[in-house]
């Protein structure tokens, strides 16, 4: 009979330390996690994924695009002030998926992609939204879609990407619009790529994610425009990885993401990896470290658009599968997830 008693609070022992286990396994549940999702006014036009964007001001800019099938030309404005979209003019060049953008103090900025024909492009468009009018501007050296765009001190900066005749790139180029010229800068220093995220903090563009012969890349570098130089930063790993990195950071490395930055921190959501992510993670380059936070809210999704304003940041449209959304939301960083909203 003593035995027995010994052998039972054995189980009960092995099954406490089994509950233990598992509540500590499960520290990373939304309801622990730090930052909200808000939803936004649904984009009035046609949903799609691939688009473009770029900011003027208070207003993001949407257009371009794929949707079952077909490639968009068609442009939208969205009001971050009244939460309102309104129609533009059409994007003045070819349909096209896979294009990038970037914005001025004035002006907007949308180029390269993939026609219907399957055939890259390099046009660029500037987009004057005083007169709602685009306007074709020099060509950049290089034809790709999938590459990375972002803008710093009133010059735009495009880089990586596909070409169907190359295969993915590491060039990287800055356009100047006062001059409407473009410049090679160097190659990209780590792995070539497509469909990477970058986001801008502090005068520098930082370069995240993408993937390379179907792998997710996972290296992480910042390029700085003031002295043409790219620093190597704490890459984001698998645990298979060389590098004594961090293994909780597995769930960053994923392609077909979209970035912003908020507060002096950079953000990647959505992508795939493998399969599609709703996980989202914010970098803080005080320390180079990672911290992920609430999981983006609707739909899981890939080929999204993404923006950064004041305190927030916004993730729209992209595809669900074969399912193209139309929706966006808004990302508090600092508030407290409320799984009831």
């Amino acid at each position: 009979m003593k035995s027995k008693e010994i052998n039972f609070r054995v189980v009960l022992f092995a099954v406490s330390i089994a509950l233990l286990a598992t509540a500590c396994g499960n520290n990373n549940d939304d309801e622990e996690l730090a930052g909200d999702w808000t939803k936004q006014s649904t984009l009035n036009g046609t949903p799609r994924s691939e688009a473009a964007s770029f900011m003027i001001g208070d207003k993001a800019y949407v257009g371009t695009g794929f949707n079952d099938g077909d490639r968009l030309k068609s442009f939208w404005a969205y009001d971050i002030n009244s939460n309102s979209w309104s129609q533009i003019a059409d994007f003045e060049g070819s349909a096209r998926t896979g294009a990038v953008g970037f914005g001025t103090d004035t002006k907007g900025y949308v180029g390269t992609g993939v026609d219907k024909d399957g055939t890259n492009l390099s046009d660029f468009y500037e987009y004057d939204p005083s007169t709602n009018e685009w306007k074709q501007m020099a060509d950049m050296q290089k034809a790709v879609h999938g590459a990375v765009a972002f803008s710093i001190n009133n010059k735009g900066y495009v880089g990586t990407g596909y070409n169907k005749n190359e295969g993915n790139n590491k060039d990287f180029y800055e356009y100047n619009p006062s001059s409407d010229s473009w410049t090679y800068i160097s190659n990209f220093p780590g792995e070539k790529r497509k469909e990477a995220v970058a986001f801008v903090l502090n005068g520098k563009g930082y370069i995240v994610a993408g993937t390379d012969n179907n792998i997710v890349q996972n290296d992480f570098y910042a390029y700085d425009p003031s002295n043409g130089t790219w620093q190597k930063l704490r890459g984001i790993t698998n645990e298979n990885d060389s590098e004594s990195y961090d293994d909780d950071y597995t769930t960053i490395a994923r392609e077909s993401a979209v970035g912003f930055s908020v507060n002096g921190k950079g953000y990647i959501a959505g992508g795939r990896s493998g399969n599609l992510t709703s996980t989202v993670w914010e970098y803080d380059p005080a320390t180079d470290l990672w911290k992920e936070k609430t999981a983006l809210e609707g739909s899981t999704r890939s080929g999204a658009v993404a923006w950064g304003y004041g305190n927030y940041g916004y993730v729209a449209t992209g595809s669900n599968g074969s399912v193209y959304l139309d929706d966006i939301w808004r990302f508090d960083p600092t508030a407290k997830y409320d799984k009831n909203d």
